[in-house]
């Protein structure tokens, strides 16, 4: 979002018909930017990609006025086998200035986008492969890091994990040239080791060339997931995900997998967790800072009942703003219709 109120959204599209999509080829998925103004009405569109399927996952704006977009891509003529990470800059009209792929012969992808000073790039996401622009594998999905000019020449890359699968859904710099990243892992050793249950979330901080400087992992003995992180109130870090576990680190579990908030030192220590829901599943995928120290936080819920006041349907897009020093919740809302629906992004 603008400071005009412009809005930018990234995704896929595999639809071929319809009044923006004359001219699409076959029923191949698509990278797709939308930009809309205030109302929501359509400014404009742009579709990315080749003959098979590639994806948007993130972006990000350029002081310029263009945008980075970063996701994957599995056509022929943008990847070396599989999946490769895929990157686009375009100017403020969505007009590509270029576009790259890096990876393996295994599947990689980005998840997340980071703008860095000097016009350079920051793609963060996970790598299946041990050749190509794959230094180093750890085994299994690693957490993967690409680091790129304004040019979109790579300058940097480096992995993180252990003999299992990690996963960065989301990463941010510091002030002070350090990134944070968070995500996902499910390895018994390394520094992201899981220390119960199936997966753990995990949130690091690593230095400017992607060093880890510490790795904390979080959970219980089930299934934990980061999918966001944010510098909020306080100058704490605040990660987002969902949590199914009874125990552990989480306290206070609602029924069925529950929206989960962490709040964290710039040092890695945890101040608090909280947990949104009720008797059903329920998750977040978004936070980010909101005005005069609140936070926001954007997810799904299928729960009747609990600290959720609406139903809609199967699964509803669910919104809570939040006190940003306790957590505790000032509102939470319910969007959606019959079927599922889901928030994936908050501002």
């Amino acid at each position: 979002v603008s400071p005009q109120g412009i809005i930018a959204v990234a995704g896929a599209v595999r639809s071929n018909t319809g009044p923006l999509l004359e001219g699409k080829p076959l029923l191949d998925q698509d990278a797709w930017l939308l930009r809309l103004n205030a109302s929501g009405q359509l400014l404009w569109q742009r579709r990315f990609g080749g003959l098979r399927n590639d994806e948007f996952r993130a972006l990000a704006q350029l002081p310029d006025g263009g945008y980075v977009l970063a996701g994957y891509s599995e056509s022929d003529s943008l990847s070396r086998g599989g999946r490769d990470m895929f990157a686009v800059r375009t100017n403020a009209l969505g007009q590509p200035l270029w576009q790259r792929h890096f990876g393996g012969r295994g599947n990689d992808a980005a998840s997340a986008v980071v703008a860095l000073p000097g016009g350079g790039l920051l793609l963060a996401g996970e790598a299946a492969s041990a050749d190509g622009d794959v230094q180093r594998s750890f085994g299994g999905l690693d957490a993967w890091l690409v680091a790129l000019n304004a040019e979109g020449a790579l300058q940097w890359e480096a992995t993180l994990g252990g003999e299992g699968n990690e996963h960065i859904a989301a990463a941010l710099r510091l002030d002070d040239g350090t990134f944070v990243i968070a995500g996902t892992t499910d390895s018994r050793g390394g520094p992201l080791a899981a220390r119960a249950g199936a997966t753990d979330l995990f949130v690091a901080r690593l230095t400017s060339r992607g060093q880890p400087i510490w790795a904390r992992t979080f959970g219980g003995p089930d299934n934990d997931e980061a999918h966001a992180v944010a510098l909020g109130p306080g100058g704490r870090l605040f990660v987002a995900g969902t949590t199914f576990s009874r125990g552990g680190d989480v306290a206070v579990p609602l029924g069925g997998g529950d929206a989960w908030l962490l709040a964290l030192t710039v040092e890695g220590q945890l101040i608090w967790e909280k947990t949104y829901g009720g008797p059903g599943d329920d998750g977040a995928s978004a936070v980010a800072p909101g005005p005069m120290g609140t936070l926001l936080l954007a997810g799904t819920s299928r729960s009747r009942g609990g600290q959720r006041s609406g139903y809609h349907g199967v699964f509803d897009g669910w919104a809570l703003k939040l006190e940003g020093a306790t957590g505790a919740i000032l509102w939470e809302k319910s969007l959606g219709g019959f079927q599922n629906d889901a928030l994936h992004a908050v501002a």
